[in-house]
């Protein structure tokens, strides 16, 4: 037989209104064969399974936990008259058996009471001895499953019936004459067993009864218990004082001894003994069992001391212990996390979420901050075999102060619990990073403006050009004129000038932008991804120009400085150097035509007797006639009224700062921009009940409509967050189209003090009317100053 897979799909025809059957059949004989396999040897595997058990007369049960449903098998419910099935267990135990058998019940309750709690395995022995039935014994042993979120779900039960070996022990009890002595063995069993005899001072490894007491030992017991080991010579005085106490009757006792191997890497011994007396109690022979616990004990040194490492608490910001099996935060200490914040008993997940929701960590870490403190992350660290991590985070403390920090995390194994252990300690390191910083910062900066050196702007723009798409802007700027200003009023108001520059370049352009001084009085700015927008670097040209001009110099601040600036476009294939010169060429154009102006780079500069088109130092698309003097005097003017004044080009979606107050609130705003970025800048500081009024009115969609509603012009009220408050805003926009025809407006904001009288006078009305209303006929608000009244109800 061959299989096939065949598929049918309907198909409404275009033509008239049949449908069309698409039969399309393909081979699947290898998929089938290879599924037959799989289903056998699935089939082959469980019965393996269930012959082996049945073989060693073992049976497995399946214990639900969270339901407390047992299930047994239909053989052994079947033999033993049970349900393939039992609820509630082992609370349904019938009273009867409860009664007969107590203590089984007993044993039984506290191994499933173990399997609810979560012990990952157990196991316990059980007799059975019914009135007038036959004893039996079974040995129980569990395995618990837990769920991804580390709660026990199943539990898979082995039961085997250990009557025989019960039999065979009790009868190996009966012939043997030192019962004692047996019971000892069993308890030893999973380690290495010797026996001592006292009157010879002989010490035999376990074996025949037969064969240990005819063996010939003349070796000392220390030589005897770890032959192949080379002990110490601390520890032979341990075991030598160990049986000076068997012989002197001790009952039972332990040690750890250390020892080193063949190839001389240290090992530890775990020692027991119990001491075998006769009728008169006097100790005739000891049994001794040994283990090697070299990795345990080294496991415990470890966590010991992580454990004294929570207690000195003093040398670290903070210190905490995570399970990383439950993800429970075990214990803490320090001062990192708030005292209102305990963690100890939460999941470490939910805690870090908290700090993060504080805003702790600096923005451009919280995503690596999310993985790095989850138990995922860090036991799979573990399980690749490393069990130290570091990082360094970014931190704003809970004084508001910025700073940094060390995480360190040890991962351990609990030697108790065999859990894995997150050890984090969080270390200020503000000191060292800030010095690093600074010493990093004085090799990259200038000393006089503190802005980028040659060497260092060259290079981040060099990264620019090398891995940006989209193209950015170059502007050299140069004081004019610098020699004069030297020989007129000294090199120190050269300096001065110099540096005043530089202040007005770091609060005019982006913080993304690179800034740098490249010469004596020359300045570099590189604009990334700014060429699309030549418009606006335009008027930021003309702009910071303006500004410029302001800055006086000479001891009575009679001289105003100015400066020339040339521009240029990225382009592809650009590197630092053909960028570089355009931008010279253009600055020298400028230099030899007037001074104080600025000209974006052209081919036609390159010829010696070319002069550039002036520039308009307000608009370099404005065609109106007017004294830019009277303009700039007007801009400064407007300030006195409104903290800021901005031109937006609603067509286009940019702005254009024209005006503000430098100390005021809107200082952070770049001097040119996309609307988006505006409203996502400004957005930052509207109060949250106001911040979808200010975006219903902001956006560029709103405006239009508005404006093709008729209106000429709209007013509105938000609050801004100034000086530690929330203070009105009242922003102006008054519309008007450029002779491009695109729609433009200017917006003005200034502070609105009155608007919070006037809501404050409304809320009293409302109050007072409120009051009418509920308790009193009439109220009469009367000023005393002017004897105004007004009457708030019925006279």
């Amino acid at each position: 037989p061959l299989w096939y897979q065949t598929t049918i799909k309907p198909i409404g025809n275009t033509a008239d209104d049949d449908t069309l059957l698409v039969v399309m059949s393909r081979s699947i004989d290898k998929e089938k064969a290879e599924e037959l396999r799989l289903s056998n040897e699935l089939w082959l595997q469980s019965e393996q399974i269930r012959v082996t058990t049945g073989k060693l007369s073992r049976s497995i049960f399946y214990y639900d936990i969270p339901n407390k449903t047992l299930t047994v098998p239909a053989e052994y419910g079947s033999k033993h008259g049970m349900p393939t099935q039992i609820p509630n267990y082992p609370e349904s135990i019938s009273i009867r058996f409860r009664t007969e058998l107590p203590d089984t019940f007993n044993t039984i309750h506290r191994f499933y009471e173990a399997i609810q709690q979560g012990e990952p395995s157990g196991s316990c022995e059980l007799a059975f001895n019914p009135k007038g039935g036959t004893a039996s014994w079974k040995r129980w042993e569990y395995a618990t499953v837990f769920d991804k979120k580390g709660k026990p779900s199943r539990a898979i039960i082995f039961v085997e019936d250990i009557t025989d070996q019960h039999l065979q022990a009790s009868e190996i009890k009966r012939l043997r004459s030192n019962e004692q002595f047996f019971r000892i063995i069993a308890q030893h069993s999973d380690r290495t067993v010797y026996f001592y005899e006292v009157a010879g001072d002989t010490l035999h490894p376990w074996g025949d009864l037969a064969n240990r007491r005819s063996a010939d030992s003349e070796d000392s017991p220390v030589k005897t218990l770890l032959a192949c080991e080379g002990i110490t010579p601390d520890s032979t005085d341990t075991i030598l004082d160990m049986f000076r106490d068997i012989r002197a009757g001790t009952p039972q006792g332990g040690m750890k001894i250390h020892a080193t191997a063949q190839d001389d890497t240290p090992r530890w011994f775990d020692i027991r003994f119990s001491t075998i007396f006769d009728d008169s109690n006097a100790p005739v022979s000891a049994v001794l069992s040994v283990k090697d616990v070299t990795e345990r004990y080294e496991i415990e040194l470890t966590y010991l001391r992580h454990l004294q490492a929570m207690e000195n608490s003093e040398s670290h910001l903070g210190l905490v212990e995570v399970d990383l099996h439950t993800g429970i935060v075990e214990t803490q200490s320090g001062r990192m996390l708030p005292p209102d914040v305990p963690a100890v008993g939460k999941h470490m997940s939910a805690v870090a979420d908290y700090m993060l929701s504080l805003r702790l960590v600096h923005d451009s870490d919280r995503l690596a901050a999310v993985n790095f403190f989850t138990t995922d992350f860090l036991n799979g660290q573990y399980v690749m075999g490393i069990r130290h991590l570091e990082r360094m985070w970014e931190m704003i403390f809970h004084n508001g102060k910025t700073g940094w920090i060390r995480t360190e995390v040890d991962l351990v194994l609990d030697p108790y619990s065999q859990h894995r252990k997150a050890f984090f300690r969080l270390t200020d390191i503000t000191k060292e990073k800030t010095a690093e910083l600074e010493m990093i910062s004085r090799s990259e900066r200038d000393g006089v403006t503190g802005l980028l050196n040659r060497a260092t702007t060259e290079e981040r723009v060099k990264e620019h050009l090398s891995r940006s798409t989209r193209p950015g802007i170059l502007m050299l700027l140069d004081l004019d004129d610098l020699k004069g200003i030297n020989d007129t009023f000294g090199h120190s108001e050269g300096d001065r000038a110099i540096r005043s520059i530089a202040e007005a370049l770091k609060v005019h352009f982006r913080e993304g932008d690179i800034i740098g001084r490249i010469g004596g009085d020359e300045f570099l700015v590189y604009l990334p991804g700014a060429a699309d927008n030549q418009d606006a670097i335009s008027a930021s040209a003309s702009n910071l120009l303006r500004k410029l001009t302001r800055i006086p110099i000479g001891d009575d601040n009679q001289r105003r400085i100015h400066c020339s600036i040339g521009c240029t476009l990225e382009t592809a294939g650009d590197t630092f150097d053909t960028i570089y010169k355009r931008a010279d060429i253009a600055l020298y154009s400028v230099k030899r035509s007037g001074k104080n102006n600025y000209a974006f780079y052209t081919t036609a500069m390159e010829e010696t007797n070319q002069h550039f088109q002036e520039q308009r130092l307000l608009s370099q698309r404005s065609t109106k006639k007017a004294n830019i003097t009277e303009l700039q005097y007007l801009l400064t003017a407007l300030t006195d009224l409104f903290e800021a004044v901005v031109a937006f080009n609603l067509s286009t979606r940019d702005y254009f700062l024209l005006e503000q107050d430098r100390s005021g609130a809107f200082s952070v705003l770049p001097s040119y921009g996309t609307m988006d970025d505006f409203i996502n800048i400004t957005r930052m500081g509207i109060h949250p009940d106001d911040v979808a009024n200010y975006m219903g009115w902001m956006t560029g969609d709103v405006l239009m409509q508005a404006y093709e509603r008729g209106e000429r012009s709209v007013r509105y009220y938000c609050r801004f967050f100034h000086e530690g408050v929330f203070k009105w805003v009242e922003v102006d926009i008054v519309f008007y189209v450029n002779e491009d025809g695109d729609l433009c407006d200017f917006t003005l904001l200034r502070w609105a003090d009155e608007r919070t009288h006037e809501l404050d006078q409304l809320a009293v009305s409302k109050a007072l009317e409120l009051a009418v209303n509920s308790t009193f006929s009439s109220i009469a608000l009367i000023d005393v100053a002017t004897g105004q009244y007004s009457r708030f109800g019925e006279s």
